[in-house]
């Protein structure tokens, strides 16, 4: 017999992507049910009880919920059933019955002070341990076993919906940090066509367009570049991508003051997401020590003097020690004992590992003084 319907178990598939997740599953099956209150909570393996991610059927009121079994349960507790059969409906007599006498009793004085006569819980378990809970409960009557059938057959869905949950928590999680380190590096991607047009590019590259003076986004989303040498070397470069798609990458400088380079590679792969077929990518990367202070940042991390930081920054941006000296109005000697002050505090073998230190190394995914 069919006991759940297509709403109720497409709501459960599409709740991974709504905001708040799973509202409209959450409504479907508080109906499909006749249930006063619906909990659906998912656990982190290993992790305590107020880690836990919860949603309610009255999402409003989850301050509310949580305050409530925080000053009536100690931090390590537990719903009662937890090592009842999992995907499969059990009562909620049965889930007391599974647990300890002082256990019991616990649940049974907090249900007493919720109002709550009858419940159903199910619980699912994906391979890498990530939990999903189902709870139903009335103040009035109780479930019938047709209910309970609607809560065993939507467990497959949902141990499938849970492992696509957890992968895409799992992804959500690195590309968050991957990204942040990209960002203070300041590298970024465009993704481009046969023409020039930009496909597709990150928050980052968009930026680096916006402020580098010389790359930007033309009509059309274009790529365009207001050095005329500069257009050309990019345009040929893809046009080569575009007949072999074997062909060597291709590095170009930009611009030097503000930083920004580009290495341009052939690209094989696709999306049905982009409305033509990328040809190259175009790896962006910019000047991360931005704004006047930019000095600061060498200064803090390493301990330098002021004169110290602002005499390694400007010879990481090639500037020779003579050359820093007439800028800043020094002696060359009085440079060049910054400039040994400079290798000792920061332990750089010489002027390429400054650079390297400076410009290349984890120092640059510090943040910003």
């Amino acid at each position: 017999m069919k006991t759940i319907s297509s709403g109720l178990s497409e709501a459960l598939l599409g709740g991974v992507y709504e905001i708040p997740l799973w509202a409209g599953f959450i409504r479907c099956l508080k109906d499909a049910v006749g249930a006063d209150h619906v909990v659906f909570a998912f656990r982190p393996p290993m992790r305590p009880t107020r880690e836990w991610i919860i949603l309610l059927s009255d999402h409003a009121n989850l301050a509310n919920f949580r305050e409530s079994y925080d000053s009536f349960y100690p931090p390590d507790w537990l719903p009662p059933g937890i090592d009842l059969p999992e995907g499969r409906s059990h009562s909620l007599s049965a889930a007391l019955a599974s647990e300890g006498e002082e256990t019991r009793q616990r649940h049974i004085d907090f249900l007493k002070l919720s109002g709550i006569s009858a419940g159903r819980q199910m619980r699912v378990r994906e391979p890498s341990g990530v939990e999903a809970w189902i709870s139903v409960a009335r103040h009035h009557g109780d479930f019938s076993a047709e209910h309970d059938m609607v809560l065993d057959d939507l467990a497959p869905i949902l141990r499938g919906v849970l492992r696509l949950y957890a992968t895409i928590e799992r992804e959500r999680f690195a590309a968050l940090v991957s990204g942040d380190a990209i960002r203070r590096l300041h590298f970024g991607w465009v993704a481009l066509d046969s023409d020039g047009c930009i496909v597709g590019s990150d928050e980052q590259a968009e930026q680096l367009l916006a402020s580098s003076g010389v790359l930007r986004r033309g009509p059309s989303d274009k790529l365009v570049s207001d050095r005329l040498e500069t257009g050309r070397e990019i345009a040929a470069t893809i046009q080569r991508f575009t007949r072999d798609r074997e062909t060597s990458a291709r590095a170009l400088s930009i611009s030097h003051d503000p930083l920004l380079e580009m290495l341009l590679l052939p690209i094989n792969r696709t999306t049905i997401a982009i409305r033509k077929p990328a040809v190259a990518v175009a790896y962006l990367h910019g000047d991360n020590w931005g704004g006047a202070n930019r000095w600061r940042r060498l200064a803090e991390l390493f301990g330098l003097l002021p004169r110290e930081a602002k005499l390694a920054f400007a010879l990481t941006r090639g500037m020779s020690l003579t050359e820093a000296a007439q800028h800043f109005g020094w002696t060359e000697s009085t440079a060049r004992t910054y400039s040994k002050s400079i290798y000792m505090k920061t332990g750089a073998r010489g002027l390429p590992d400054l650079v390297r230190l400076v410009m290349r190394s984890v120092v640059a995914l510090a943040p910003d003084p």
